[in-house]
């Protein structure tokens, strides 16, 4: 945001002379994750929602700066970097479909994903929705001595099995929601999906192969469009946030 010279501190101010009673204000936060502090605190109080974009929040930290946030204040939150992950889900929910495939999911022996740079932390929301679904139990990260942060691992246990998790950040072109390929394996049977083109997904199972498959990912002014006009809570997308964020606080340079 420009102050104009103002200084932050007198931002709420003027945000507040501006507003018209009795109408819903929406913040929009779609840089840097906001941390909390007196700024973000008066905000938040004018407010009846907050859209962020997790994708463009900075580092993994924006995933558990977001969920701390979710915890603190009793306002709606929507974040964009979650929505641009629904045609990505839809397509990799239609693996599991089909008769007895479903049970293949809860017998994963490991999941390996690939984004661009701008994908990380979409990546890891891709993750904390996988790994919620499937019924983890408690992971742990490996140390695989990689100080630019490029590849992750963590075991994961669900039950009484473990499986690995690979997670590799890329150079290249994810489209616009980062990711690359996905592969998850259970026993003899491998679930695939990878960026065709920039608009169209491959998709690989043990029962289909659709080499390209429409993705219709929303441009920006469409995910805040319905952003504001979406639905209180989405458990779904608490879940994935907390599994992710737990991701990250518990990798390596955290402890």
């Amino acid at each position: 945001a420009a102050f104009n010279g103002t200084g932050p501190n007198h931002f709420p101010t003027l945000v507040r002379a501006l507003l018209v009673p009795q109408l819903p204000l929406a913040l929009l936060w779609l840089d840097e994750m906001p941390a909390k502090g007196r700024l973000l605190g008066q905000l938040l109080r004018m407010s009846d929602r907050i859209l962020v974009d997790s994708q463009h929040g900075g580092k993994e930290g924006a995933l558990c700066l977001i969920k701390d946030l979710m915890g603190a204040v009793p306002i709606t939150f929507c974040d964009l970097g979650w929505m641009r992950l629904s045609p990505v889900r839809q397509l990799i929910a239609t693996f599991f479909d089909p008769p007895g495939m479903a049970e293949r999911l809860l017998e994963l022996d490991r999941i390996e994903l690939h984004t661009s740079t701008t994908g990380r932390t979409t990546g890891l929301l891709l993750l904390g929705w996988l790994l919620s679904r499937c019924g983890h139990t408690r992971f742990r990260a490996v140390d695989l001595g990689d100080p630019s942060r490029t590849h992750y691992r963590w075991n994961v246990r669900r039950g009484n099995r473990w499986f690995l998790v690979d997670f590799h950040v890329d150079e290249g072109d994810g489209g616009l929601d980062g990711l690359i390929s996905l592969e998850l394996l259970a026993g003899s049977d491998r679930f695939y999906i990878e960026d065709a083109d920039a608009e169209h997904m491959s998709l690989s199972s043990p029962v289909m192969n659709k080499p390209r498959v429409p993705l219709h990912v929303l441009g920006d002014a469409e995910l805040i469009i319905a952003g504001l006009s979406g639905r209180a809570k989405d458990p779904v997308y608490v879940a994935a946030l907390g599994v992710a964020a737990d991701l990250v606080e518990s990798e390596v340079w955290n402890q």
